[in-house]
């Protein structure tokens, strides 16, 4: 992102050699699933801005979905923080899909989630569901 300094750390070896890189985990797990094209890393993501570092429980996938399954905030002001403004870029810019909230945890916090969600830094199916549209957001360079 532009003017806006982030680091990003993880527990899963692959990711650490890949650097996260879409393309290169697909390539390194492929290999390693012995002709499956199916697979998932599970690991913390760990990021660290200027307002603090927050830590994100995810699985990645072979189709390039990202799951959020759990998120530790960096600051009280959650709605106002950046985390997960630096998670979705992130992603995108390594490839993967924009992250997507799983249902356990919208659940757990409602108002946080729908406005994330709203402001397309996550896709989440139960709000697709529950919610159905959310305003188009064109985003320009």
């Amino acid at each position: 992102m532009k003017d806006f300094d982030f680091t990003v750390d993880y527990n899963d070896l692959t990711l650490i050699e890949t650097e996260a890189n879409f393309p290169d985990v697909q390539k390194i797990m492929n290999a390693d699933m012995a002709g499956r094209k199916e697979w998932m890393i599970s690991s913390n993501i760990y990021i660290t801005h200027k307002y603090g570092t927050c830590v994100f429980g995810i699985n990645m996938w072979h189709n390039k979905t990202v799951d959020i399954v759990s998120y530790v905030p960096s600051t009280k002001e959650i709605i106002g923080s950046d985390d997960l403004q630096c998670l979705s870029f992130w992603c995108q810019e390594l490839g993967w899909d924009c992250p997507k909230v799983s249902e356990p945890l919208v659940l757990s916090n409602i108002k946080l989630w729908k406005y994330i969600w709203s402001v397309n830094l996550v896709e989440s199916d139960y709000l697709d569901k529950t919610y159905q549209n959310r305003e188009n957001i064109v985003f320009e360079d």
